[in-house]
């Protein structure tokens, strides 16, 4: 079965079209399914992906445009809810980054067949050099990481389909945290997170689109406040996930649900 990839965008048109470019050049949008979903992009991203649809990079039904923005994790629950069979592995894309390696979609899912005990992976970037406290321990041709930084991640098929679907922090969650609070999901269920050194990307901008929103006039708090106000709902879904000993489960909401084992 082929992975599911989903992008979610928001603004940064340049460096959607350029994430795409690298999904398209790379093999990806062959050796996956895909579902790019816009959350009501206002500088010409929308427009963009609809050219990229005329060009033919991408099919319509691979695109979603939503007249606003729902926040990542939510959109991102919708594509699971959409388009994820069981068993099948999710791989997220943030817009902005350039995937380099060639049938890099193919390695990450060999990568984990011959790696069961790991339910999270992402390609080697240059920031790994930034976080050395990230690394638990490295092995031949892959470190184990935590938390995994979620440029583009792997989520194994099994592990979603234990712990479900991404975690929404409220109604006014619109980024942050979620790749966090999976790999603690990953670690309560006794899973591991990882770097493949074989598989490479560059970021393309180290602001999140929502901090480039706001520089282009929108009303919105800045990155800073956001993490700030959400970080109290945060500790606390950690706290949960550590209480249900692995049994945690998340619905299509975003909302935790009882553990059903």
């Amino acid at each position: 079965m082929k992975p599911l990839i989903g992008m979610i965008s928001f603004n940064r048109e340049q460096e959607t079209l350029a994430t795409l470019n690298s999904l398209a050049a790379t093999g990806a949008l062959t050796e996956a399914e895909v579902l790019v979903w816009d959350n009501g992009s206002t500088d010409g991203t929308q427009e963009a992906l609809l050219q990229a649809v005329e060009f033919g990079t991408l099919q319509r039904d691979q695109l979603w445009l939503s007249p606003e923005n729902f926040g990542c994790p939510k959109a991102l629950n919708a594509i699971l809810w959409a388009r994820r069979k069981p068993g099948q592995h999710f791989i997220k894309v943030d817009n902005d980054v350039e995937l380099i390696t060639p049938h890099w979609v193919r390695q990450l899912c060999a990568f984990l067949d011959d790696h069961p005990d790991v339910a999270m992976a992402s390609p080697w970037y240059r920031e790994m050099g930034d976080a050395p406290g990230r690394v638990v321990r490295t092995f031949p041709g892959w470190i184990e990481v935590f938390p995994v930084v979620g440029h583009t991640v792997i989520h194994q098929g099994r592990f979603l389909d234990e712990t479900g679907y991404f975690d929404v922090l409220g109604p006014d969650h619109l980024y942050g945290f979620e790749d966090n609070l999976m790999c603690h999901r990953a670690g309560a269920a006794g899973l591991k997170c990882a770097v493949v050194r074989g598989v490479e990307l560059k970021n393309l901008q180290r602001h999140n689109s929502m901090d480039v929103a706001k520089k282009q006039g929108a009303k919105i708090e800045d990155h800073k406040q956001h993490v700030a106000r959400l970080r109290p709902r945060y500790e606390q879904r950690i706290w949960q996930i550590r209480a249900a000993k692995g049994l945690y489960h998340v619905g299509p909401e975003g909302e935790q649900h009882e553990p059903n084992h």
